[in-house]
């Protein structure tokens, strides 16, 4: 049974898969969290979260949160926990199935103590003497030490921290690659973001790459979801994904979750360079939008003309969706803008894999002289040669050369 609390209590703010934001105190513990409608002290409408989910206890003076053998387990601060109970710290982020929580602790202050009216035992004379209190709190601190040091050993970290973006508008390295390396789970296949939301239009850019059985990815903005990759390639890829004005919240902490459903034990997907990049809003010009788009459908109409006009289309394509964002009255154009962006995204994909496979396979018959066309011919793909890709091409390049060289 829970049980009023004099000397802590804890505010959840949570936001459901439907972006749907709310919060909840309490200082009764335990506090059930769950879908359950009679059994929990916080109902979570989610229902990837189960019926009793997970339960914060009072420990000591310390709040912990269990999982009760979830069908999902829970995810703090981007490590999953099954069937275990954690420490839970000021502002820790919690995510039970598709909903976030962020936990704040507070403790009440102590108000004025009553005067005993009745005599003070045996017991009590005996702590109040200062070597007897020394021996107990010297014990109750090595339990306590021991005690973490045997919890940690029995956490397995299965994804990576939570990666905190500035929104800006130059991108951030960062010091290594953020990581999900999923081993002996299927559940290890979130990625969370967190950043300030800014006023005008917001755009997460990235670069990613997977290995194994994940062919897709899910993003999710403070709980609703804005897009969904697919066909993701083996090797690294540009993935820029425009953040809709609606869901984001200016000046205030906003959060991305990145999720590959199909990630299975030992698949991997990195994410690296990642940055929220915000822009002023662009005056609204009708006539340079569409000017854009009619540009980037004729390139894309003569694509067989010339390699580079793939990658002037979707450049165009992406000018036409920026200017048509601006226009309320040009909704229909942004919207058609779009799906020729991404139909022309797709085809420069397309021809990016194909040539770089004959590259692969030219290389592993030995064909050098074959395989050095092929770069070449990828090399044509790119006018921009600042392209993160074509520099990677332009290095391979030249270490094929030296390489013949030698």
């Amino acid at each position: 049974m829970a049980s009023r609390n004099s000397v802590m209590k804890i505010l959840i703010m949570f936001t459901s898969p439907s972006g749907k934001k709310g919060k909840y105190q309490t200082d009764l513990f335990p506090c059930e969290l769950g879908r359950d409608h009679t059994d929990n002290g916080l109902v979570l409408d989610d229902p990837s979260v189960s019926k009793q989910h997970a339960t914060v206890v009072l420990e000591n003076g310390q709040l912990f949160i269990r999982d009760n053998n979830s069908r999902n387990g829970i995810n703090i601060n981007g490590t999953l926990l099954r069937g275990k109970k954690r420490r839970l710290k000021n502002n820790d982020t919690v995510i039970l199935g598709e909903t976030i929580l962020v936990f704040t602790i507070e403790k009440k202050e102590k108000g004025k103590k009553q005067k005993r009216r009745f005599a003070q035992p045996d017991f009590f004379a005996l702590l109040s003497q200062r070597r007897t209190l020394l021996v107990i709190l010297f014990v109750l601190l090595s339990i306590t030490a021991l005690l973490q040091i045997l919890h940690k050993k029995e956490e397995t970290a299965v994804s990576s921290q939570p990666t905190s973006l500035k929104a800006s508008g130059q991108p951030i390295s960062l010091p290594h690659h953020e990581q999900i390396s999923c081993s002996g789970t299927d559940d290890c296949n979130k990625i969370l973001i967190g950043f300030v939301g800014v006023n005008g239009q917001m755009e997460l850019r990235s670069e990613l790459k997977k290995t194994g059985s994940i062919t897709s990815l899910r993003v999710l903005l403070n709980g609703k979801e804005i897009a969904q990759l697919n066909d993701l390639p083996e090797w690294w890829s540009q993935q820029n994904i425009m953040l809709p004005r609606e869901y984001v919240i200016p000046a205030e902490e906003n959060t991305l979750l990145l999720i590959a459903p199909g990630a299975r034990a030992g698949d991997v997907f990195v994410l690296r360079e990642m940055s929220v990049f915000s822009t002023p809003d662009r005056p609204c010009d009708k006539d340079q939008a569409r000017k854009e788009f009619d540009l980037g459908r004729e390139l894309l109409a003569e694509r067989h003309l010339s390699r580079q006009n793939l990658y002037f289309a979707v450049q165009h394509l992406s000018e036409a969706v920026a200017l048509s964002a601006q226009c309320r009255s040009m909704s229909e154009l942004y919207t058609s803008a779009k799906r020729e962006e991404q139909k022309a995204s797709e085809i420069f994909d397309q021809e990016y894999k194909k040539l770089y496979f004959r590259f692969r396979r030219a290389e592993k018959l030995s064909e050098k002289a074959e395989a050095r066309k092929l770069l070449d011919d990828i090399m044509e793909l790119f006018p921009d040669k600042t392209d993160p890709r074509a520099e990677r091409i332009s290095q391979l390049i030249k270490e094929k050369d030296l390489h013949n060289k030698k």
